[in-house]
């Protein structure tokens, strides 16, 4: 009887979390935007479209190793190997 109950109070309070709202929702929101953004301008090739969603200060090493110091050169990274 104690191990039904135990089981029960563990579907409700996973229940009850899993219905609260993210604590940081509107953050997570805007990341899914730029998600978004970037998944679509690489699946049409149309490179340039990720670029305002770039930081202008952007340091990125991609699988090859290159250093990538900004936005033009993450758009000629991706011209050159897609």
């Amino acid at each position: 009887m104690l191990k039904k109950i135990f089981i029960v109070v563990l579907i409700v309070c996973s229940s009850v979390t899993a219905f609260a709202e993210e604590p940081d929702h509107a953050i997570h929101e805007e990341l899914r935007a730029v998600l978004t953004v970037m998944e679509s301008a690489i699946n049409s090739g149309d490179f340039d479209k990720m670029l305002p969603v770039l930081s202008e200060q952007i340091r990125a090493t991609p699988i090859n190793q290159e250093f990538l110091t900004s936005r033009a050169e993450v758009s000629a990274y991706f011209h050159k190997w897609f």
